[in-house]
Parts: C-alpha cells; structure tokens; sequence
C-alpha cells in the first residue's frame, strides 16, 4: 500500500467524478428504503471523497482505510464535519462498533482481496455491521475489464505523478 501514500495527494483528480456517480446510486438506494439519515460505513475509505459527499448530506459517515496519508488527506479534507469519523484500519481485518445502514467499498477496492477466505471473512465482518435491513454496496473488476477495456494496463499522470 505504499503506492497509496504518494497518491494520496492527487487521488481527488483522479476518482472526484466516479464517486459524485456513486454518491447518485446511494442516494437513490437511501430513498427507496425510505432512510433519510442514515448510518454509513464506508471500507476503503481513500481520501474520503464519497464518505465527504454523504455526510454533507446529513449522514453519519465512518471511514475506514489502510493508508495514513490517504486518512490523513480525509481528515485535512473533513476538518469541522461533526458527522463524519475515520480511522487507520485495514478492510481485511477491520472492526465495525455498532450497526449500520448501510456499508460501502468502493472503487475496485475489493481486488485487493486476493484470498476467497479473507473475502469471506470481509463480508462476514460486513454482514456483522448491517443492522437488518442494511445494504452493501461494493465494486470490483474482472481481468476481463483490464484486458478488453484497458489493454491490459492503465496509466495515468496526475499533476506530475505517474502511476501504471
């Protein structure tokens, strides 16, 4: 995860318009279960460009993350939001206090799970925290994705830092 350290200073750039995207599904998702102020937790957190967006909407948001820079960008990014909360843990093992809404991992950050019995484990734990009507909403990409969309790869180059 040290590639997260250096990215963590332009990941916004790179992630701001796909989590404003999802910020649109779980609103929609908040509403059709008639939750209007929900509890949330979100498991790789990053910078906390989603959990930010949910909270100004008047949720309470906990994030979640492996890299102290990525929390460390969240928390200069949060600064003041009472109902917002993050902390240093690593989804694999992470530990959830009470019962949510709903929980969140996104932007492909499951395919850093590489084991089937450490996912089984991580859904155990998310399953935990849902109180019983709670949603789980998550992504992940399939070597199909990186081969027929990406080619195989992907590069970017983010205010001078490149990454592939």
């Amino acid at each position: 995860m040290k590639n997260y350290e250096r990215l963590g200073r332009v990941y916004d750039l790179g992630w701001g318009d796909f989590a404003r995207q999802y910020l649109n599904l779980i609103n929609w998702l908040l509403r059709e279960q008639g939750i209007r102020q929900a509890r949330i937790l979100d498991i790789a957190c990053g910078t906390r460009i989603l959990a930010i967006a949910l909270a100004k909407r008047g949720h309470h948001v906990h994030g979640v993350d492996v890299s102290p820079r990525m929390i460390a960008v969240a928390e200069s990014k949060s600064a003041g939001m009472a109902n917002i909360s993050f902390e240093v843990q690593d989804m694999k093992r992470f530990r959830a206090i009470g019962s949510y809404d709903l929980v969140t991992c996104t932007f492909d950050a499951l395919n850093y799970v590489l084991r089937e019995d450490t996912l089984k484990g991580l859904f155990d734990r998310v399953a935990s925290a849902l109180g019983r009507s709670g949603l789980f909403v998550f992504d992940s990409n399939a070597t199909h994705h990186f081969v027929s969309r990406e080619d195989g790869s992907l590069s970017q180059t983010l205010r001078g830092l490149s990454f592939v």
